[in-house]
């Protein structure tokens, strides 16, 4: 049988730090959850530069976004839970030979809630700053991504409609020109018939 503890101390100080990087991922889906609902408890710091619900938009009723945040707020949980239980198995087999520690899992609870408890709530009072500067990021990410495809993409069809002008168009363009001129033909020689008005009866 394994000594009882391999080194407590580290594997406790591990087990903290394991609290609070759960912690942090809890506050992630926090943010995320304020963010769906618009309700931030810092005092809506940045309503005045959202921007305004068109007047003739489509309103959810309320019963419908209740079942909708809940089965979110369901999902959330549960992705949650998945995670804690898949990051305190790889710690275990990672850090301690597979073997389960009842202190470890208790102070990871503990670092949990210290973090909850402290940082946590900063960070959530800020919660509207965060949701704000994290769409800034996510707006500015976008459009670097976007504008180079866009100019690409805008490369692509004016290649494409120099191609399609120098071949295609060219083809319906001759294709013009002989019917107009044959039809120019046809009225030509009617004219010359004075139009079969004088036609021998």
């Amino acid at each position: 049988m394994t000594e009882l503890f391999y080194d407590p101390a580290a594997l406790i100080i591990k087990a903290a730090l394991l609290g609070v990087v759960l912690g942090v991922i809890y506050d992630v889906f926090r943010i995320l959850r304020i963010s769906a609902s618009g309700k931030a408890p810092s005092g809506a710091f940045f309503e005045k530069i959202k921007p305004k619900k068109p007047l003739f938009c489509r309103r959810k009723p309320k019963k419908e976004r209740k079942i909708c945040g809940k089965t979110l707020v369901f999902i959330e949980d549960v992705l949650f839970f998945l995670i804690s239980a898949a990051a305190e198995i790889l710690f275990f087999l990672g850090l301690n030979d597979g073997e389960i520690r009842i202190y470890c899992l208790i102070f990871t609870l503990i670092g949990f809630v210290l973090y909850l408890v402290s940082i946590g709530r900063i960070v959530i009072y800020f919660s509207s700053i965060i949701i704000f500067f994290a769409k800034c990021l996510l707006y500015w990410s976008l459009y670097i991504i976007i504008i180079p495809v866009k100019h690409i993409l805008m490369f692509i069809k004016k290649v494409f409609a120099a191609v399609f002008a120098a071949t295609v168009g060219k083809a319906v363009q001759r294709g013009k020109r002989r019917r107009s001129k044959s039809l120019e033909k046809a009225i030509l020689s009617d004219a010359a018939s004075c139009f079969g008005i004088f036609e021998e009866v």
